[in-house]
C-alpha cells in the first residue's frame, strides 16, 4: 500500500533576552490536500515490535521563556487525514506497541515565566471542491503469542494544548469541526500474559491548558457540525492477564487546570455531531483483571484550580444523539475480576477549587440537551472472582465544588 505523509510545521522557541522587544508569533496555515501516514509491521518472531503512524494536516509549536509573547494562530484544513498502524506476528517475546494519531489542526504552546496571549481560529471544513475532510485513525495488533500489548488510536479535527509555568495566560480561541472524527483500535491474540491496554479516542474539538502561578482568562468557542464522532476499542484474546479496553468519544472537550492564580473561563460549546463510543472485550480465560469502558459526551468542560478562586460562565448545547456501549465477555479459572462501564452525557460541566485554600467557585451554567442519550453495558461471564457492571445516561450535568485538600 502506498502511503503519503505531508505535515505543515511551524515552530518557534524563544528564551531569555535574545530579542529586544516582546515577541509576536503570527502563524497562518492552510492545508488543501489529503494527508496519509501508514506503517504496517509484519514479522514471524521478534523480541519486541513497534508501529507508529502519524498524520497531521497543520501543526504549530511555540515555546517561550522569560518574556511575554503574543500568539496569533490561524489554521485551516480542507484535506482528508488518515493514519493507519498495525503489527502482525506469530510471536513477540517482549512488548508490542502500536499507535496511530490523526489531527486536522494542532497547536501546542508552552513557556516558563512567559505571560502569554493566545488567539485565533482552527477550522476543519470542506473547501470549494466540497470534499469532507474526515480525520481517521486505525490501529491493529494481531498476534499468535505475545507478552504485553499497548495499542491506541486518536483522531481529533482541532486540538490546542497550552502548558505554562509562571506568567498570566489569556486565550481567545475558536474551533470549528465540520467533518467526521473516527478512531478505531483492535488487539487480537491467542496468548498475551504481559498485560493488554487498548484505547481509542475521538474528538471533534479539543482544548486544554495546564498552568501554575498564573492568572488565567479563557474565552473558548467550540462547534462540531460533522455527522459523526466515533471511537471503537475491541479486544479478543484467548488466554490473557490484566486487560483494559477503553473508548472515549467527545465532540467538544475542554480541560483547564491551574494552581495559585485566579481562573476566569467563558465557554460556548454547541454540538450537532452524532457521538458513539463502543468498547468490546472478549477473553476466553484470563487472570488478574479485565475491564471494558465506553465514554461518550456531546459537550465536556472541566475547570479546576488549586489555591485561588474559579469563575466559570458556560453555555452548552447538544443537538445530537449520544451512545455509549460497553461489553465484556470472559471466564477465569483463577477467579479474576471483571468490570464493564458505559457512560453517556449530552452536556457535562465540572468546576472545582479547594476549600482549605480559602478559594471559592462561582458558576453560571446554561445547558440544553435535545439528543437521545443512551448508555448500554453488558457483562457475560463464566467462572469469575467478581463481576461489576454499570451504566449511566445523563442529559445535562453541572457540578460546582469546593473540596477539602489535606
Amino acid at each position: 500500500m502506498k502511503s503519503k505523509l505531508m505535515i505543515a510545521v511551524f515552530a518557534a522557541s524563544i528564551a531569555g533576552p535574545a530579542l529586544a522587544g516582546d515577541p509576536i508569533v503570527l502563524n497562518s496555515q492552510i492545508n488543501l490536500g489529503p494527508i496519509q501516514g501508514a506503517l504496517n509491521v509484519v514479522v514471524k518472531k521478534a523480541n519486541e515490535a513497534a508501529s507508529t503512524a502519524t498524520a497531521i494536516a497543520n501543526t504549530a509549536s511555540v515555546h517561550v521563556e522569560g518574556r511575554p509573547v503574543e500568539i496569533k494562530n490561524d489554521q485551516s484544513n480542507q484535506g482528508v487525514v488518515t493514519a493507519n498502524s498495525s503489527v502482525t506476528a506469530e510471536q513477540i517475546a517482549g512488548p508490542t506497541i502500536a499507535t496511530s494519531l490523526a489531527y486536522g489542526n494542532a497547536l501546542q504552546t508552552g513557556g516558563v515565566d512567559a505571560p502569554t496571549l493566545l488567539g485565533g481560529p482552527q477550522v476543519n471544513a470542506a473547501g470549494e471542491e466540497g470534499l469532507r475532510p474526515d480525520v481517521t485513525a486505525t490501529t491493529l495488533v494481531a498476534l499468535d503469542k505475545g507478552s504485553s500489548i499497548a495499542a491506541s488510536a486518536a483522531a481529533i479535527q482541532n486540538v490546542s494544548t497550552s502548558t505554562l509555568q509562571g506568567g498570566d495566560f489569556t486565550a481567545q480561541v475558536s474551533q470549528s469541526a465540520q467533518a467526521n472524527s473516527s478512531a478505531s483500535s483492535a488487539s487480537f491474540a491467542l496468548e498475551a500474559f504481559g498485560g493488554t491496554t487498548n484505547t481509542a479516542v475521538a474528538n471533534a474539538n479539543a482544548f486544554s491548558s495546564h498552568t501554575s502561578g498564573a492568572t488565567v482568562d479563557v474565552d473558548l468557542q467550540q462547534s462540531p457540525n460533522g455527522e459523526l464522532t466515533f471511537a471503537s476499542s475491541e479486544i479478543g484474546i484467548a488466554a490473557a492477564k490484566d486487560v483494559v479496553g477503553a473508548a472515549n468519544a467527545l465532540a467538544n472537550n475542554a480541560t483547564i487546570d491551574n494552581s495559585f492564580g485566579f481562573v476566569d473561563v467563558t465557554a460556548t460549546q454547541d454540538n450537532t455531531s452524532f457521538v458513539r463510543a463502543e468498547s468490546f472485550v472478549t477473553l476466553e480465560n484470563f487472570d488478574g483483571f479485565g475491564s471494558s469502558t465506553a465514554f461518550g459526551v456531546g459537550n465536556s468542560l472541566t475547570v479546576s484550580n488549586f489555591g485561588s478562586d474559579v469563575l466559570v460562565d458556560a453555555t452548552q448545547t447538544n443537538q445530537a444523539d449520544i451512545v455509549s456501549i460497553s461489553e465484556f465477555a470472559g471466564s477465569s479459572f483463577q477467579g479474576a475480576f471483571a468490570s464493564t462501564n458505559a457512560t453517556a452525557f449530552g452536556n457535562a460541566l465540572t468546576a472545582t477549587t479547594c476549600s482549605t485554600c480559602g478559594a471559592a467557585v462561582t458558576g453560571f451554567s446554561r445547558q440544553v440537551n435535545a439528543g437521545q442519550v443512551t448508555a448500554q453495558s453488558v457483562l457475560v461471564g463464566g467462572t469469575l472472582g467478581s463481576a461489576i457492571g454499570s451504566s449511566a445516561a445523563i442529559g445535562n450535568s453541572a457540578t460546582f465544588q469546593s473540596v477539602r485538600v489535606d
